[in-house]
């Protein structure tokens, strides 16, 4: 399991590497607030090649490795994390990466 003392990159490894994860639970644990999740979050989704992907693909790849929960701010952080992710692998089709979660959020 985790490690005492496990690096927010090593987390995030685990919970990527472990399909077992109940989605919801890991959805709803990746949104929280604080320092720490926001970092695990962060190395969470670096974990995904968003590079040359269009954003409707990008998006469904993010969103099938846990579920959304339910709260309008978990949602946020969630799709905040996406838009930077993709816009550092696509910077080219968005001005930046507000942009991309502007577009990540209406679809």
């Amino acid at each position: 399991v985790i490690a005492a003392g496990a690096s927010p990159k090593e987390v995030a490894e685990l919970l990527r590497s472990t399909p077992q994860l109940e989605k919801a639970a890991l959805g709803d644990f990746l949104s929280e607030r604080g320092e720490a999740t926001q970092q695990i979050l962060t190395h969470f989704v670096a974990g995904f090649d968003f590079s040359d992907q269009p954003i409707d693909g990008a998006l469904r790849l993010f969103l099938q490795a846990f579920r959304l929960p339910g709260e309008a701010q978990k949602i946020d952080r969630l799709m905040e994390a996406f838009a930077k992710a993709l816009f550092e692998a696509n910077p080219e089709p968005f001005a930046n990466s507000d942009a991309a979660y502007v577009l990540a959020f209406a679809i």
